[in-house]
This record gives structure tokens, C-alpha cells and sequence, in this order.
């Protein structure tokens, strides 16, 4: 028998599809890259990155496959979070969803709208634009997954550049657990933990003192995500740049009004947490070397 008679099978059975939510972080939020859906069901909306699974490929092969086709993305942190199989969640047929999360820092790579999407453009997570699908809950699941793993893998470093300040890497942390942290408090939880070593630099202040810059301590670090990702060194237009773009600027402007509710909600958030959070647990996920 040939390959795909060997798939044929006599009872009904569902569709499955990847999809990624793509997180970046630029120094001070987190930013989530959508895309524009190039045909039907939703044509013109914003999606996220994704699509249908070949019958020759694993669910993380279309993951990373659909990422490259559809943003130009390759060699990005990828980690599966949930699956969802509501009956009716696409219109064209029965359809079971594995969600993915990917990391990348921004300005590293050069995102690109290919294969059936007409755009590729990043969002702030406050001010997200009328979406395809069930994939604001996705988004919304997966933000509260990142929160939980990053107790877990040191994935705040899939969003840095290979040396930051500690400022850089503190802010990460705020961000994504939604809270703030006393800046010595946490520069000496993460020197305790050896998570980070400090790095000569020739750059300084206007005080004429020496910035300090840090980097991960890889060896040490689960060897999960320690692997060298072969970062591009090829850029894409900056968030304010791309702001200003005419060409991407008026789906912007729809959203605006509707991220005010959101930034307003987060500033009453922001209030309340006010109060510094413990730092202590933050770098849990080391995996030191023992000698026996």
C-alpha cells in the first residue's frame, strides 16, 4: 500500500494545527507578533502564526515550520503549552489546536509576512487588535503560562541580548510577573543564585564610571534551554519606526481606543502592586554541578 493510503481512515476524525504566540520584549513591555490573515475565514483580521500539520511532520515541525513561512522566524525558543479541541472553535472543519510559545528579542531578527498571511507586525500586549478565531484566549492562557514557567527555565534570557544590564534583566522579571522588585534585592538574589556573572565593558555613565554588564551563566543552567540558538543578526524596522509607517499605521490607530481600556486596567493593577515583591525563589530553576 502507498503512504497515504495508510493514513485513510473510514471514521470522521479532526483537523489538527499549530500555533505559535510570539513574545519580544523591547527594554521596557512585552510585545506579542501577530499576523494579518491573507484569506478566508477572517480575512483581514490578526492571527496568530500558524497553521495545519502535513501528514509527514510532528506537531513541533509544523510549529517551526509555520513560524519560518509565515514571520521569518527560525531558531526561536518553542515550548508547548496547551491544546484546544472546542467543536466549534473554525469555521471550515474540525479542528484540535496545539499552542506554542516562542521567545525572541525584537530587534534580532527580521520578520517578514510570507506564505498566506499579508502582514506580520508587532503588537503591545495591551493593545491588541480585533482577532481570528479563539486566539485571544490563547493569548491570554499563554501569558499566564509564561508567568508560571519562568519559576521554572531561565527563559528570561530567550528575550535578552547575550549581555544586559541588570536593569534590563530586572525589568523582564517585572514584566512578566506583573509586579515590581527592589533593585538591590534582586541583584544579590541573582549573584546568589550564580545565574549571572558580570563582563568587562569599556562603556560608561555620565558619571564616567564603568556600566556593568552581566551575562547567563549557561553551564550551570538547564541544558534544556542552554543550547546555542544561532541568533540572525539581520534587524526590522523598531516599534516607534514601525509605528510611523503609513502602511501600518491606520490598523494601529483601529486599536487604539480599545488598548486604552486594557493600559487603564493595568495602571490600577500597577497601583495596587506598588509594594515591592519578595526576590527570594526567582532563579529556582538553576541546576548547579555537584561534585561526588
Amino acid at each position: 500500500m502507498d503512504k497515504e493510503y495508510n493514513y485513510h481512515y473510514r471514521y470522521p476524525h479532526a483537523a489538527i494545527t499549530a500555533d505559535c504566540v510570539i513574545f519580544g520584549f523591547n527594554e521596557k513591555a512585552m510585545k506579542i507578533l501577530l499576523i494579518e490573515r491573507g484569506n478566508e475565514p477572517y480575512l483581514g483580521y490578526w492571527a496568530l502564526p500558524g497553521g495545519f500539520m502535513r501528514i509527514d511532520e510532528t506537531i513541533e515541525e509544523c510549529a517551526s515550520r509555520e513560524l519560518r513561512e509565515e514571520t521569518n522566524l527560525n531558531n526561536v525558543y518553542i515550548d508547548q503549552f496547551r491544546v484546544y479541541s472546542r467543536v466549534n472553535r473554525d469555521p471550515r472543519e474540525r479542528v484540535v489546536t496545539v499552542a506554542f510559545i516562542a521567545l525572541v528579542k525584537p530587534e534580532d531578527y527580521n520578520v517578514i509576512a510570507g506564505d498566506d498571511a499579508a502582514k506580520a507586525m508587532w503588537f503591545d500586549e495591551n493593545m491588541l487588535p480585533p482577532l481570528a478565531f479563539d486566539h485571544r484566549e490563547i493569548i491570554r492562557d499563554a501569558r499566564e503560562y509564561l508567568k508560571e514557567i519562568l519559576r521554572l527555565k531561565p527563559i528570561s534570557f530567550e528575550l535578552l541580548s547575550k549581555t544586559f544590564s541588570i536593569s534590563e534583566l530586572q525589568t523582564v522579571y517585572e514584566v512578566i510577573n506583573q509586579t515590581s522588585y527592589d533593585r538591590r534585592n534582586f541583584l544579590r538574589t541573582a549573584i546568589d543564585s550564580e545565574v549571572i556573572s558580570e563582563i568587562k565593558s569599556s562603556d560608561t555613565t555620565s558619571g564616567g564610571r564603568p556600566s556593568k554588564l552581566y551575562t547567563a551563566k549557561y553551564d550551570i543552567i538547564s541544558p534544556s534551554t542552554s543550547e546555542d540558538k544561532n541568533v540572525s543578526n539581520k534587524r526590522f524596522m523598531s516599534f516607534e519606526k514601525l509605528m510611523n509607517n503609513s502602511e501600518t499605521t491606520k490598523p494601529y490607530e483601529e486599536i487604539q481606543l480599545r488598548g486604552m481600556c486594557s493600559l487603564l486596567e493595568n495602571t490600577l493593577d500597577n497601583e495596587i502592586k506598588r509594594k515591592k515583591a519578595p526576590t527570594k525563589g526567582l532563579f529556582d530553576f538553576i541546576t548547579k554541578k555537584t561534585s561526588h
